[in-house]
This record gives C-alpha cells, structure tokens and sequence, in this order.
C-alpha cells in the first residue's frame, strides 16, 4: 500500500513542476506588450495555449480527485477531510475562473484592446491562486506522509 501512495504522490508532484513551467510561459506571455496591430493574432493564439493549459489542469485535477490521490490521503489521515474537500472545491473555482477569462478573451476586439490589462490581472490571479493551491497540496503530503499516523490496514 505505501509503495501505490508514494507513486501516486510523486506522479502529483511531478505534474505539479510541469504546471508551473507552463504557467511560466503563459506569465510571460501575458505580461509581453501586445500593439494593437497584432491583438488579433495574439489573442487567438493565447486562447489556444489557455485552453491547452487548462486541459492539462483539468486531467491534473482528475489524476488527484479520481486517481486513488485523495482517497489514499484519506486512507492514511481521515482527519484531512476537511483540506481534501477544500482543496476540490478550490478545483472548480480555477476552471471557472479559466472559463470566464476565456469566454471574456473571445468576444474581445481589436477595439477592446485597452481593456487587456483586465485580463492580464485575472490570469495573474488565478496563476497566484494556483501555486497557493499547490502549496497547500504540498503541505498536505507532507503532513500525511511524513508523519506517523499509526499503521496502515
């Protein structure tokens, strides 16, 4: 049992790095100065990356919701319920947060170009709430796997 509960976490912790390199990317992407000339372009072309990053995060959030992660954290430390369901619900509000953003980003126009710098701070938002979240799932890794909950049925 402990040998699945380490690959599992290490699997998290994996796509975890993978998340932040391409939340990186995205950073400097949205931060980079965009005339409104080339808006149009740029525009689609986030949107793709956007949305490419958010299916990533959607399977992430699947492999910890119902890949055995949450289950085997709770296996091991029931009294974590509370930070495992806090930790879902905060899934579903990044999704939503990424979906408004991007049905926001497609009925821009060129002439909505000044209102970007909206965005901009909403992606940021949401990028500042993901690495919070994934600090959260670290810390609960931790707690429950570097501490000693007693014997494992």
């Amino acid at each position: 049992m402990q040998k699945k509960i380490s690959e599992i976490a290490a699997r998290v912790e994996a796509e975890h790095e993978t998340l932040k390199r391409t939340m990186s990317i995205l950073e400097n992407e949205i931060k980079h100065e965009i005339s409104s000339v080339d808006f149009s372009v740029w525009k689609l072309e986030f949107m793709g990356k956007l949305r490419d990053f958010q299916s990533s995060l959607l399977k992430h959030f699947d492999l910890e919701e119902e890949g055995d992660f949450m289950e085997e954290i709770l296996s091991i430390a029931p009294q974590f319920q509370d930070r495992v369901e806090r930790l879902e619900e905060e899934h579903t509000e990044i999704i939503s947060d990424l979906n408004g953003i991007l049905a926001d980003l497609k009925k821009f126009s060129d002439r909505d170009f000044p209102q970007l710098a909206g965005i901009r701070k909403r992606v940021g938002e949401i990028f500042t709430s993901l690495y919070s979240h994934e600090a959260a799932e670290r810390e609960l890794m931790q707690d429950v796997y570097l501490q000693d909950h007693g014997p494992v049925d």
